[in-house]
């Protein structure tokens, strides 16, 4: 066994094998019931243990955490807001092997599960090199050691004494022993510290009563591991997940590289006093924008704010405005918790098909991402909904720019847009990697380099510009050469297949991408001019969900091998004299052997057709049968797929 799995397995920490995100960490989003329900996200919380953090979204009450570990840790849960010690509360009743239990507390407050509200929750694992719990009992000695179980050195922990009023304690290693901060005020660090050492094994504190009081007082530790190109997890169990660094302030805009792309961000200003801990997350809003944010150290709704603060920009992020909230003066520390790393096993956890009707309108039954949907018996454009771009705007392909809308994106099984007319469809995708990733960028006059999070080079590439300008689709299945990426297409129109100029790195050379990074040529309106905001839709080939690839026409019916049957198919002509429409075919409406298959054209807004039999499938793959997509005349031609299972 490898040194990796051996401490991945070890029992110390109450831990398993537990190699993704998806194992240790999960944000859930539940409408309350004032009844019981259960919250299932697949984390074992009864055998290992954990913290969840709780939280109404559309009211004014109390943060909420319990856990598996405080003799009543469930029915006595801490607010990180207050000072005041646990107090029995109802919500949450157990703690399951898939997630948790909800009960009814309309009757105590509205802290989790009132009918009538909205609510978040965030579970933290215990599993070695992520996150610990630890209690004690008080003696009045400074420099008293706190053994845990943590395998690796602290990057943060919350301190709370259990039995009395008391400020939060945090340490955090950009903070470091000599200096405390509270979770519950927004004040600047002060010393000394309460905690005065920090190891793999143990954490020293002094004996102030907020860590280490008399005899009769009880505390619970909250322990946060931070790695820094050490983390054992993911697929290949090379990933950091959890990071603890900071920022200095330069009250302009700068950009942050964290190494990964958070699903979870909490951070404070440690240097001025008035700035309070700031919460987002990926389940709710955060798009370029806007935010839906929480105030930590207070009880406040979640709000919005419309000139986004903080943009996620690949692997970074981008702080977009000067101001003491996220970029005014002084050192800015945070906890950051890496998006989902499981490769999928089946194509309906990562993509749908769906007829709009009920709440939300479009269900996936996944946390959705990226939607194409329109009308089908009517002329309309199709229309682009990017969980990244927000709420308030979309794209549709034949407009140069971003328009807006009102759609929602917080559902745990779907998309909430449309236009609420009958007959809509939509087409939906989740980021995974190797399967599917979005990424905002901000453009350069320089760079030519920028991240992508889907860990293997991918297929193909559309990009788009927020403010104007075409789609652009990039392949290398676009010219036949080991490489491709010379050539390419536009997703709004039917052109021939072009040389790309498009691209290229920062020498002008066409350049195909890696596992990490994409290529777009420096100074280029449709993919990367200075200052714009641009979106890439990055896809990748996983064996048994999604294939791409090419072939020629040949004058008769052929078979194009998957390794599945599609339930959805896009073709598209690829060739320097003759142009095309892009055809899309799905289940949903009908792929009909030996009968007419309707199609949908991306690049045209006309009613989708219904009166060709263009493809047939079979176990394996498709059959292409129509001339628009398999012209029998010689010289024969090339043609693009990509295929979902």
């Amino acid at each position: 066994m490898s040194n990796i799995k051996e401490l991945m397995m070890s029992a110390s920490a109450g831990n398993a094998e537990a190699s993704n995100v998806e194992d240790l960490f999960s944000i859930d989003l539940w409408d309350g019931n004032s009844s019981t329900q259960n919250i299932v996200n697949g984390i074992d919380l009864a055998t290992y243990g954990g913290m969840l953090w709780n939280k109404v979204r559309d009211t004014t009450f109390d943060h909420v955490i319990r856990d598996s570990e405080r003799t009543q840790g469930l029915s006595k849960p801490l607010h990180p807001n207050l000072t005041a010690p646990e107090g029995t509360e109802l919500g949450v009743y157990a703690f399951n092997t898939n997630g948790y239990s909800l009960n009814d507390d309309s009757a105590a407050g509205r802290s989790t599960n009132t009918a009538g509200h909205e609510y978040i929750g965030y579970t933290f694992r215990k599993a070695a090199r992520f996150f610990d719990i630890q209690t004690w009992t008080g003696d009045g000695v400074s420099g008293r050691q706190i053994s845990h179980s943590l395998q690796a050195t602290p990057g943060a922990i919350f301190i709370k004494k259990l039995n009395s009023s008391d400020d939060w304690s945090v340490y955090h290693r950009s903070i470091g022993v000599t200096n405390t901060i509270r979770l519950n005020l927004d004040n600047g660090k002060f010393g000394p510290g309460d905690v005065q050492a920090v190891s793999s094994s143990t954490f020293t504190i002094g004996n102030d009563s907020r860590v280490n009081g008399t005899s009769n007082d009880t505390y619970v530790a909250y322990i946060f591991a931070h790695h820094n190109n050490d983390g054992v997890f993911g697929p290949n169990g090379n990933l950091d997940i959890i990071k603890c660094g900071s920022w200095t302030g330069n009250n302009s805009t700068q950009e942050v590289d964290i190494g990964f792309e958070p699903a979870f961000l909490l951070w404070k200003n440690i240097d001025v006093s008035g700035n309070y801990w700031v919460l987002v997350d990926n389940k709710r809003e955060w798009s370029t924008e806007l935010s839906s944010f929480f105030r930590v150290n207070g009880n406040h709704a979640e709000a919005d704010v419309t000139t986004n603060p903080i943009i996620i920009d690949g692997g970074k992020i981008y702080l977009n405005n000067a101001g003491g909230l996220v970029n005014g003066s002084g050192e800015y520390i945070y906890i950051a918790v890496r998006r989902a790393t499981a490769i999928p096993e089946q194509a309906d956890d990562v993509f749908a098909l769906s007829v709009g009707s009920g709440t939300p309108r479009y269900q996936s039954g996944f946390h959705t991402d990226f939607v194409l949907e329109r009308k089908l018996d009517a002329v309309q454009t199709m229309r682009v909904g990017t969980r990244l771009l927000g709420k308030e705007d979309r794209f549709e392909i034949s407009t140069t720019g971003a328009i807006s809308t009102n759609a929602e994106w917080d559902f745990m099984n779907g998309y909430d847009g449309g236009q609420g007319q009958s007959n809509e469809h939509a087409f939906m995708w989740k980021r995974a990697p190797k399967y599917f990733d979005v990424v905002h960028y901000r453009g350069s006059n320089g760079n030519a380099a920028f991240e992508h999070q889907l860990g293997i080079a991918p297929s193909m590439i559309w990009i788009k510009n927020q403010a104007s300008g075409s789609w652009i689709v990039g392949s290398k299945y676009f010219h036949n050469t080991s490489t491709g990426w010379d050539k390419e297409l536009e997703l709004n129109n039917s052109v021939q297949e072009n040389s790309s100029t498009n691209f290229q790195n920062g020498s002008g050379v066409a350049t195909a991408p890696t596992a990490t990074q994409f290529f777009v040529t420096p100074n280029t309106l449709n993919v990367n001019r200075f200052l714009y905001d641009y979106f890439a839709y990055v896809f990748g080939e996983v064996p048994g969900i999604s294939k791409m690839g090419r072939y020629t026409s040949n004058g008769s019916n052929q078979n194009i091998e998957c390794g599945f049957q599609p339930s959805f198919v896009m073709i598209r002509i690829i060739d320097a004299t003759y142009g095309g429409n892009w055809y899309m075919f799905d289940t949903l409406r009908g792929i009909n052997t030996n009968g007419n298959d309707p199609a949908i054209y991306i690049s045209d807004n006309t009613v989708p057709a219904n009166n060709t039999d263009f493809i047939d499938l079979y176990s394996t793959g498709f059959t292409v049968k129509d001339s628009q997509i398999n012209d029998p005349v010689s010289p024969y031609k090339d043609y693009f797929f990509y295929a979902i299972a």
